[in-house]
């Protein structure tokens, strides 16, 4: 593709031949600047690599640029090493933030890593770039995540985050699995008991649930899903709307 907006990729290439790579193209103007920072592969990864983005100064045609990246390696020579294919980078500060896994954006995604790293970690063609866009990056928009991250690395029971208030009811169903996720368990489900008295099916006219008084007041007008996760029965007699008020 030929673009002039900001691409991603990830790099295979050896350290000293990505720096000299990124380098050149700045120094022939081709780039105006590229960010990289080295990863040790994950579980669900085979090599470690390096994610780098660039800011090109003209219109670029990606299939070129990436021949740009092809690197001789001595134990596979027909196999060279480089770059995947360059992608459109949407938010600067979204890669700025999963270049380091910063725990509050990897909550907020609902995203785990073993592995974490400092913004001194990340090279560019151009420090103080680098620098003034990391001062301007929004972190208030991850810091509930990152509360979530850190109680469920430290333990803190889930029911006590939800009591904290620091969820809007509305985000509850988001952040439990947010927070199972980070724990590293399976969200819980609940099944239902067994019993040995057999139920009438319910009538289509049941379809609606009234709320009863065993909900709190604070609660209402939540999904029934969301308050049966609450450990709440949003109809405690099985009541459905009555008819004549059905008819209302």
């Amino acid at each position: 593709m030929k673009t002039k907006r900001l691409i991603a990729s990830i790099s295979y290439n050896s350290p000293d031949f990505l720096r000299a790579t990124l380098q050149r193209l700045r120094d022939s103007g081709v780039i105006d600047w590229g960010h990289w920072i080295y990863h040790k592969a994950e579980e669900d990864e085979e090599k470690d690599h390096a994610h780098l983005v660039v800011m090109p100064s003209r219109q670029l045609d990606t299939n070129a640029l990436s021949k740009e990246f092809h690197e001789i390696d001595l134990q596979k020579p027909d196999k060279p090493l480089g770059v995947i294919q360059w992608r459109f980078c949407s938010s600067l500060d979204d890669w700025l933030l999963y270049g380091i896994h910063d725990p509050g954006y990897l909550a907020s995604k609902a995203q785990v890593r073993r592995y974490h790293y400092s913004r001194d970690e990340m090279e560019s063609t151009d420090p103080d770039l680098l620098g003034e866009q990391w001062r301007e990056v929004n972190l208030a928009k991850y810091g509930l995540g990152e509360q979530v991250a850190a109680a469920a690395k430290e333990g803190v029971p889930w029911d006590n985050v939800l009591c904290s208030g620091l969820i809007p009811p509305a985000q509850w169903t988001f952040w439990r699995e947010v927070y199972f996720s980070v724990k590293g368990g399976a969200v819980p489900v609940k099944r239902k008991e067994l019993t040995h008295t057999p139920k009438e099916e319910e009538s289509p006219r049941r379809s609606k649930r009234a709320r009863g008084d065993f909900v709190p007041s604070e609660f209402a007008g939540l999904p029934d899903s969301v308050l049966r996760d609450l450990g709440y029965n949003p109809d405690p007699f099985g009541f459905g709307i009555p008819d004549d008020l059905e008819r209302l």
